[in-house]
């Protein structure tokens, strides 16, 4: 079957210069460099070069009848986790100091489920609203390893049994499970999102397409004698446009991402040849980062994760130049003193090597169960931090141990006095409107009332409308019909109804800049440009609401909650390590600017004696500080993150609704 055996043993500096190219595009993307906004699909070009590479190896020993499973486990675990353990060790004292107990707990869980080559599944189940932005998490990249290493875990076998039962058969079963994977990468894509990039069998794909071109390049090899610069100059405008081109709102991986793909085949193929490009990849540089471009994978992202935690700025591009200097002289250390001897038997003997990886595996798997139950040894700073630790918190409980928001409409949740005879209350809107649910249900239970929580994450009330990746539209009309058919009199909305209609997130002048994508708004179905959309969208609100009134509703609407740009409990515990004074704040103006259109829409409602206004802006801004909203009062902090108030900051805001219940303005 196979005609060149010699194939798989050849060193070949090209893939090695490929590989420099895939770390340098993930590394440039994460830096947030200019023209590398596809710069993900490094992972990509990655995992063609896994699949062919192993593919080779394994192939080759199965057309000698000399594959020993144990063999190539036993390589894969030398090559893969010694660099991974020694990042690891190397993160942890960093993430003592500089972590909150929350991230810390977090990175402790993702020290056991990288080791246990799981993490993809771990961040695939934080990939939720309220999750820590991935570029805070140190181990986030370990998720591709997690690919690979259940790709070695089960191919390697599949293979084995379809070469000795039915070899003629393995091309076609693996053209069509690659096909039946492509086709379920970009399903999955359309509706699930997160699960298509965070599972193997959505990426599988990738790793078979390199299969097929070792399996061609091992039955069919090629006359190096011809010109293939055609062919490697299509590999290379595939995946350099690729990287260009695509950003985070291309739908991936699915069909597009065939594009680098192909483009990635194509070099296997066809790069060992030489030509007149050959430099890209076989110069002296490309080949020496492709060597060291797993320990510097590995080492690069905790260092951006780190550079976040520590600075109160976002990062620039010099310091992320710096740090990329930094790891690569790191990684070269990686590959020099750890890579290479422990890849190397006669350095590392067995019994030594599974001693130390067992040992330290053991003692990291322990940790990280101890960062969990402790919740990130919160023990590590004093009472004065505990303020802080506590508005981390996120949306409390509100019943039965789990809250309420999100639950709607898969579930009926009641919030407040359950002795209460008929719910007469109903919280509507987003995660703003979820946010006060803590709070409100104390509020009710106070004075023997109960509401039905209708929150759900990224849908503030307002009909018509869509957004991307979301049902707002269906969970709106199911609020709405939820109201009109019940016992609801009184309704709460709040929502973050500026951000849903500016296509960027909040900027507050002094450093601090909202981490969000841009597909945070709604859209109506049609609309003819960006002015069209803001008309749509501020009717939508302004009909939304005023529809209620016009009903008889008693409606509360919370005017536009102040954004605030910085994470406000990472923010104030970052200035605290680094012990700086002083009261954090942001400019009022600000705010004023950012929400004058949605301000002036919903004073536009008109006035109604059951129609009630509550400024969040009369309490926290212009308050104690003259032009400045504050992020804290007497010590305890107002919001859980950049724009959700805790249930301290909730509990000020819903007091308006109970002063204006004992002034006897609400039935």
């Amino acid at each position: 079957m196979i005609k060149d055996l010699s194939m798989s043993k050849k060193y070949r500096k090209d893939i090695d210069g490929l590989r420099a190219v895939a770390v340098l595009a993930v590394i440039f993307y994460h830096a947030g460099f200019t023209g590398f906004s596809g710069g993900y699909l490094g992972v990509d070009v990655f995992f063609v070069i896994s699949g062919y590479l192993i593919s080779s190896i394994i192939m080759t020993d199965l057309e000698v009848d000399n594959f020993s499973f144990s063999r190539f486990y036993s390589r894969r675990i030398r090559r893969i986790f010694p660099a991974l353990l020694a990042t690891i060790l190397l993160c942890i004292p960093v993430s003592w100091v500089l972590l909150t107990p929350a991230d810390f707990k977090d990175f402790a869980q993702s020290i056991a489920f990288s080791i246990g080559s799981i993490s993809n599944i771990l961040f695939w189940m934080e990939a939720g609203y309220f999750d820590t932005s991935i570029t805070l998490k140190p181990l986030i990249h370990t998720w591709s390893l997690a690919i690979e290493e259940q790709f070695y875990l089960t191919f390697p076998l599949l293979l084995c049994v379809i070469w000795r039962f039915s070899g003629r058969q393995i091309l076609s079963f693996i053209i069509v499970t690659l096909i039946a994977s492509l086709i379920m990468a970009e399903l999955t894509s359309i509706y699930n999102p997160s699960t298509s990039f965070y599972f193997i069998h959505t990426r599988a794909w990738e790793l078979l397409a390199g299969f097929l071109i070792a399996y061609v390049g091992l039955t069919k090899p090629i006359d190096t004698k011809m010109n293939y610069l055609v062919p490697q100059l299509i590999g290379i405008l595939a995946i350099g446009i690729s990287i260009v081109l695509f950003n985070e709102e291309t739908r991936h991986p699915g069909f597009l991402t065939a594009i680098p793909v192909i483009g990635t085949g194509l070099l296997l193929r066809y790069g060992a040849v030489s030509s007149g490009v050959s430099f890209i990849f076989c110069n002296p540089i490309s080949v020496g980062l492709g060597l060291i471009s797993y320990s510097l994978y590995l080492i690069h992202q905790p260092a951006f994760a780190f550079m976040k935690h520590y600075y109160l700025s976002p990062p620039t591009h010099f310091h992320h130049a710096v740090a990329i200097a930094l790891c690569i002289s790191s990684a070269y250390i990686f590959y020099k003193f750890i890579e290479t001897p422990f890849r190397n038997k006669r350095i590392v003997k067995d019994k030594v090597f599974w001693v130390l990886i067992v040992s330290l595996s053991s003692f990291l798997i322990v940790f990280s169960i101890g960062g969990h139950l402790t919740k990130g040894y919160p023990d590590r700073f004093g009472p004065e931090f505990q303020l802080i630790f506590k508005a981390q918190r996120g949306i409390e409980q509100t019943i039965d141990g789990k809250s309420c928001h999100a639950t709607f409409p898969s579930v009926r949740c009641i919030i407040g006095d359950s002795k209460a005879p008929i719910t007469e209350w109903a919280l509507v809107g987003d995660s703003h409107a979820g946010s006060l649910g803590f709070a409100i249900d104390e509020m009710l239970k106070g004075i023997g009332s109960s509401a039905l929580q209708l929150t759900q994450g990224g849908c503030a009330y307002a009909l018509g409308l869509e957004k991307k990746s979301t049902n707002c539209l269906e969970v709106n009309n199911l609020v709405r019909s939820e109201i009109f058919a019940s016992d609801i009199k009184n309704i709460v909305i709040a929502g973050r109804y500026v951000r849903n209609l500016e296509l960027y997130g909040f900027d507050n002048g002094e450093g601090g800049v909202e981490n969000s994508k841009e597909d945070n708004f709604f859209e109506p179905k049609n609309y003819e440009n960006e002015s069209d959309r803001r008309s749509i969208v501020l009717d939508s609100y302004f009909n939304s609401i005023n529809e209620l009134v016009s009903a008889g509703k008693n409606v509360f609407l919370i005017y536009p909650i102040p954004e605030v740009g910085w994470d406000v409990p990472r923010y104030i515990f970052k200035r605290k390590i680094r012990n700086k004074d002083g009261r954090v704040s942001t400019d009022a103006s600000k705010y004023y600017e950012r929400s004058s259109d949605v301000i002036s829409m919903f004073d536009d409602i008109p006035e109604a004696e059951n129609f009630y206004r509550i400024y969040p802006s009369n309490i926290f801004c212009d308050a104690e500080l003259e032009n400045r909203c504050l992020t804290d009062i007497g010590g305890q902090l107002l919001y859980f993150d950049d724009d959700h108030l805790t249930t301290f900051g909730a509990k000020i805001v819903t007091q308006k609704i109970l002063d204006f219940q004992f002034d006897n303005k609400v039935d």
